[in-house]
């Protein structure tokens, strides 16, 4: 290690070492290494390559190395979150290749499917009634779904191949929300059925539902850890909402953050942070304002991300979601504008909602 009594003797742990050097017109090698003050002993040693002048990418991949290598935990600082104007409740595939949004274009409320590279687009689910709250299954090859109909709402999971549909959920509660654990062998969803929204978990077949929730309040919005460890939730009590977690048997619950409105949680690939909107109080400059914010699952270092708005970004809802590629580990959001729920004319079509702008999860 370099100067390791200098290092020493100023009380540090760890020490990063690099070097920076330029193999080809517009490449650049960076060499990182990362060493036990103490000992002397070199704990990890890597190269990146990178196109030069994206310092940016470069910087948050070498602090995803660093991150993984001290805590044991992946990294989430090379995560990107892109931004645009698409229909309510957007969802990507795992592999990032297909959409799912639920859209008001063509009916009182359809479920769309969208493929990113071919910009081919299908209706999913039924047509007797509105279907919403779109999720992909952890392999991709399944939909989960709410569909309302004749006073009630309950949820169905659709085979993309076969294009059948499975009722998982059959009484006149409202049934919706629904997430995969990673192992796609149970599915958390909320229920009114016992007179407010509460979290349940039930088999992937819908078999053996039952309750999980157990604190005051309404719960809404689970969605299931990548790890399945936990649960995140919004939870509303009088007039307070909270951002928290559960352990999928419903112990250990955890409010985590708390604010004026608070809603849709999404995971971190890592499953160690939890990404999600808040909603500041109506003005008369800023009647709908919404933000992103991170927390991590301790319930601190909470982040309020900088996201800048461009001149056709609304104001409105930011309803995000988590996807996990071979290459690049991302998180989705998109924007509503609160005035153009329901309107087909103010909404913009699943092949345009290429991103605005990106920001790095940091």
């Amino acid at each position: 290690m370099p100067d390791s009594d200098a290092w020493t003797s100023v009380a540090r742990d760890v020490l990063v070492t690099g070097s920076i050097k330029e193999f080809a017109q517009g490449r650049v090698k960076v060499k990182l290494f990362i060493w036990d003050v103490a000992s002397g002993r070199q704990l990890s040693g890597k190269s990146f390559n990178f196109a030069t002048g994206n310092w940016r990418r470069a910087a948050h991949s070498m602090s995803d190395s660093i991150y993984s290598r001290i805590t044991g935990e992946g990294g989430y600082f090379n995560t990107r979150i892109a931004y645009g104007r698409v229909r309510l409740h957007p969802r990507f595939s795992p592999d990032a290749r297909n959409l799912v949004y639920m859209s008001y274009a063509k009916s009182g409320g359809s479920v769309v499917l969208h493929d990113l590279e071919t910009g081919y687009s299908t209706a999913l689910g039924g047509v007797r009634g509105v279907n919403s709250s779109p999720r992909f299954s952890p392999d991709g090859r399944h939909v989960l779904l709410s569909e309302s109909a004749q006073g009630a709402t309950n949820i169905y999971s659709i085979d993309l191949k076969s294009g059948r549909s499975t009722r998982l959920t059959n009484d006149k509660s409202i049934n919706t929300s629904a997430s995969y654990s990673p192992d796609r062998k149970y599915i958390v969803f909320n229920s009114d059925r016992s007179g407010r929204p509460q979290l349940y978990v039930m088999n992937a077949d819908g078999t053996n539902q039952r309750r999980i929730s157990s604190g005051k309040g309404g719960y809404s919005a689970p969605a299931w850890s990548p790890r399945g460890d936990w649960i995140a939730f919004t939870k509303t009590e009088g007039k307070s909402f909270h951002v928290g977690i559960m352990k999928p048997d419903g112990s250990d619950e955890k409010l985590l953050a708390k604010g004026y409105i608070v809603d849709s949680p999404s995971w971190s690939p890592n499953g160690r942070v939890i990404l999600f909107t808040q909603q500041d109080p109506p003005s008369a400059t800023h009647p709908f304002r919404s933000r992103l914010v991170t927390v991590d699952i301790t319930g601190t270092n909470t982040q309020i991300l900088d996201v800048r708005r461009t001149p056709q970004t609304p104001i409105g809802h930011l309803y995000c979601t988590s996807s996990v590629e071979q290459k690049a580990r991302r998180l989705y959001c998109a924007v509503v504008s609160r005035n153009s729920w329901g309107s087909a004319s103010s909404a913009t079509a699943a092949q345009n909602a290429s991103p605005l702008s990106s920001k790095f999860f940091h």
